[in-house]
This record gives C-alpha cells, sequence and structure tokens, in this order.
C-alpha cells in the first residue's frame, strides 16, 4: 500500500490551549472547568429549538435544528457527556463527524476540537466522553458511585455508547468516525459492530495492540495473560499495568471529590482492550483511514499498514516527518488533523 503524506504546511502551531496538553501526554496540573445545563432527560433536535432563521432540511435536519451543546444526554448506556457543534454552511446535510479522544479525555479538549473541525472544517461535530472518561466518569460517580468502572471495559461496550448517543441524538443516518489513541481502537469497533451507521473511521495513532506484549516479548506475554498454569501471573501482570498507568498520569482536578477513580477508570479502560488486535477488529471493514507519525512508539507503524491494508476502500498516511515520534497528534498538530479529514472526506475542502 503506497504511504500518503498529508497536503499543506506540516508543523502548524497550536493556537487553543485547550488542546495542550492532550489526554495521552499525561499532563499534571489544574483544569479548567466551564458551566453549562444539565440535562439528562434524553435529547430531541426537534424540540431543542434554535435562532430563527432558513428551514433546516436534509437527512441530519432534525438533529442539526438543535444547535450547539454540552452536556450530558440519557442513553440506555448511562448519562453520557456529549458536545455538538453543527455545521454552518449545511448543517441538514453535513454528515456529522463523532469526536472519539484518548484514554484520559476531558471536555475541553473535545470541545475544541469540536469548534476547529466546524469552525476551520466545516463539519458537524458530535464529540463523545465515553464511559470512564471525564465528565461522563463524574456523572456516573454522583449518580451511582461509578458503577461503570466494576468491569474492564471492552470495546464493544464502548462502542455501544456511541451508538446510543446517536440513537439519543436522532440520528439514523450514517456518520463518519474520527479517534485517537484509544479513541482510534473504540472508532474501529464503532465500524466494526455498526457498519451500517458508520460511512468512514479515521483512526489517529489508534492502540493497535498490547504496548506490553512488545516489551515483556510474546512468549512473555502469553505466560502472563493466557496461560492456566500460572494462576498468579495474570493477576501480577494487571497489577503493574495499574502502577504503570498510575505514575504516567497525574491526577484530575474533576475527580478531587472520588479518590482512586481517575486511575481506576485508566485502568478499566486499557484492560478492556489490551488483548485486541486493531488488524482484526478492521479486518472487511470498509473505509477505514488511518494516520500515524513514523517511530510512534505507542502506535507502531506496521500494525497500522497491515490493519489499513485489510480495510476495503481504506487508506494509510504517513504524518509528516516533523512530527516523527509524536504519538498525541491532536495536540502537536491539529490543523494539520482538520485537512487530513477533508482530504478523506470532502475532497473539495482541501488545502492545496
Amino acid at each position: 500500500m503506497p504511504v500518503e503524506q498529508p497536503r499543506g504546511r506540516p508543523g502548524a502551531l497550536v493556537n487553543d490551549p485547550r488542546l495542550v496538553p492532550g489526554p495521552d501526554a499525561a499532563p499534571v496540573g489544574r483544569v479548567r472547568r466551564t458551566a453549562s445545563p444539565a440535562r439528562v432527560d434524553g435529547f430531541d433536535g426537534a424540540t431543542a429549538g434554535r435562532a430563527a432563521g432558513p428551514k433546516i432540511v436534509g437527512p441530519y435536519a432534525k438533529f442539526a435544528s438543535g444547535g450547539d451543546f454540552s452536556r450530558t444526554v440519557l442513553t440506555p448506556s448511562g448519562e453520557i457527556f456529549v458536545a455538538v457543534r453543527v455545521s454552518k454552511q449545511d448543517p441538514g446535510g453535513e454528515r456529522p463527524l463523532v469526536f472519539l479522544d484518548g484514554l484520559a479525555a476531558l471536555r475541553e479538549r473535545g470541545e475544541a476540537m469540536a469548534d476547529k473541525f466546524r469552525d476551520e472544517g466545516q463539519r458537524t461535530v458530535i464529540s463523545v466522553l465515553l464511559k470512564g472518561q471525564g465528565d461522563t466518569l463524574l456523572r456516573d460517580f454522583e449518580k451511582t458511585g461509578g458503577k461503570s468502572l466494576d468491569h474492564d471495559l471492552s470495546d464493544t461496550e464502548q462502542a455501544k455508547v456511541v451508538t446510543d448517543v446517536l440513537d439519543a441524538l436522532g440520528i439514523t443516518a450514517p456518520v463518519d468516525v474520527f479517534g485517537l489513541s484509544y479513541g482510534g481502537a473504540i472508532a474501529a469497533a464503532v465500524a466494526r459492530d455498526a457498519p451500517d451507521r458508520v460511512a468512514n473511521a479515521l483512526l489517529v495513532a489508534p492502540h493497535v495492540r498490547s504496548q506490553a506484549r512488545a516489551q515483556m516479548g510474546e512468549a512473555a506475554w502469553q505466560m502472563a495473560v493466557n496461560n492456566p498454569w500460572n494462576p498468579w501471573g495474570l493477576s501480577m501482570y494487571r497489577s503493574a499495568a495499574k502502577a504503570t498507568l498510575g505514575h504516567g498520569f497525574g491526577q484530575r482536578e474533576i475527580f478531587k471529590a472520588h479518590p482512586g477513580a481517575f486511575h481506576e477508570a485508566l485502568f478499566r479502560l486499557a484492560m478492556g482492550v489490551d488483548k485486541n488486535e486493531l488488524e482484526d477488529t478492521v479486518a472487511g471493514v470498509k473505509n477505514v483511514h488511518v494516520l500515524v507519525a513514523e517511530d510512534d512508539g505507542a502506535s507502531p507503524l506496521k500494525y497500522n499498514v497491515a490493519a489499513a491494508e485489510g480495510s476495503p476502500g481504506g487508506s494509510f498516511t504517513q504524518a509528516p516527518d516533523a512530527l516523527k515520534g509524536q504519538h498525541d497528534l491532536v495536540s502537536a498538530d491539529p490543523d494539520m488533523l482538520v485537512r487530513w479529514v477533508n482530504e478523506k472526506l470532502s475532497p473539495e475542502r482541501a488545502l492545496p
């Protein structure tokens, strides 16, 4: 498969502080929070209302008539935090882009990327915080004491969160899904589990397989994870993984009332996809487009190439050389991501 290079200027400066640092960069510090109305009674675009103007028409008209919002939405999967930004060019006809961020996703960065894709890419964007992430996790602790963290969160369970959100928003026509890192693995699972609801899956530096598998070596990893004659192996492996995540990610201010919640969530999210192989997830799934930088230790090139090759209509793009070694491409060059998405979905909008 030929390696593509995204067009346009590489290494653009980041001008939105909400995009730095990224959720997979393990930042430490205070998180700014802004108030927004809390509505958990579901969402109906037909009744949400927006300012008077031209009639909105198209397959997404009912949803788009609700306009922009940031709030929790009641779904069969629970109360899920969603930020919506509606295209100003063709709100009823523009196919929404679902944005799924990395392990430690927070609402501020999701909102920032939604704004950017809408304002600069002319897209309608739905940013979703999955189970175990940000305000969705906070709401779960407030309502149930954190029941969502009583088990590992599989990609199948998280994919259902996305389709449940689409149902709650009244969206029945296909959408595009965009995911970074952990979010890339879940975006791939959505395309696998609900192919009639996904037109394209855009995966940026996605989780491709267990990092511990490469670090430990295949034999040692199998001995720890899949060996029935080693009853303590899996327990020790999981304990080590939890400790590693705890050291790698600083605490988040929004969870100060719930000590331990954030790191337990990281553990449940990571373990839920630890045995997954991206190549297997997307095998035969149409229109999976992958973007990754060279020397990204968390998302090795060869596994991404193999995954893209297994997708009919899929493609692989290597990020510009200026981004070599970068994993969190949302923080590193969000402008490049907007260009890449437009090249894949709307070539007429792509910059020369």
